[in-house]
């Protein structure tokens, strides 16, 4: 447990928790209250504060969390639940515009630039940063998606699908090109297999061209990297990673997201 103290003076050791100075402005909207004598920080805060503690990729994965719309269970990593996102990308960069010269506003600045609304896993948010994240970071450099993004299919798409809508896991609409995330590679029922085909067939009719990237896709660098230029055709875009360890970048990103997340 991490409390704040306004100066050096107020600091304590306490086994429980860390005391830590902040001595600089805290605007209105940085604290939340859960009883009438406790508060916690805000979420766009709570961003601030851990971009000293937490290297930028890491930092850019705490912040789609927070803006994320599942929650994460520390008891048992496979319960993730619906819940409404907490923040956005915007009100975490309006919050950071507010802390000019707080510690850590520079790499929460820079983390913030890269933050994604809206995911409903943790692995659409790894798929996101290794396709979207710029070269320098490791990431295929490819434009910012909307995550969840909803597409309505209208009165023709439902007598087809029974469903007025269906929501694209990773969405660049000015291209009209999804890309959904299925974290199942077994085979699947036969009935599931038919809904999927109409959902594709309703989004083809929109005009939506639809990829699939599964777990297997995802763990796998030559696999990534076939879907990453697929899908820079189809959006017409080229990325052009121009450092010599590009590669050496790509594996650290893939080890931070993939492997040593906590």
């Amino acid at each position: 447990l991490q409390v704040l103290v306004p100066e050096a003076r107020c600091r304590r050791r306490l086994p429980e928790a860390r005391l830590r100075v902040w001595g600089g402005a805290i605007p209105p909207g940085s604290f939340r209250s859960m009883a009438d004598d406790v508060l916690v920080s805000s979420p766009e805060f709570c961003f601030l504060q851990m971009a000293s503690d937490i290297p930028l990729i890491p930092l850019i994965w705490l912040g789609c969390e927070l803006c994320a719309s599942y929650a994460v269970n520390p008891c048992d990593p496979a319960d993730i639940p619906e819940r409404r996102p907490p923040t956005s990308a915007a009100r975490i960069a309006r919050f950071l515009d507010r802390m000019p010269g707080a510690p850590g506003i520079a790499r929460a600045r820079r983390a913030a630039r890269y933050v994604f609304d809206g995911a409903a896993s943790p692995m659409e948010i790894a798929a996101a940063m290794t396709l979207c994240l710029p070269c320098s970071l490791g990431g295929f450099g490819l434009p910012h998606p909307q995550l969840n993004r909803r597409i309505d299919i209208g009165a023709q798409g439902v007598s087809v699908t029974g469903s007025r809508f269906f929501r694209c896991d990773l969405y660049w609409p000015e291209k009209k090109v999804a890309l959904e995330y299925d974290s199942s590679d077994h085979h699947l029922r036969s009935d599931e297999v038919a809904a999927d085909s109409a959902r594709r067939n309703a989004l083809a009719f929109l005009g939506i061209t639809v990829g699939t990237m599964t777990t297997r896709h995802l763990y796998s660098p030559r696999e990534v990297e076939r879907i990453a230029r697929v899908l820079a055709r189809q959006i017409g875009f080229a990325p052009r990673p121009r450092m010599a360890d590009y590669g050496a970048r790509q594996r650290a990103l893939r080890q931070t997201i993939l492997f040593d997340r906590d």
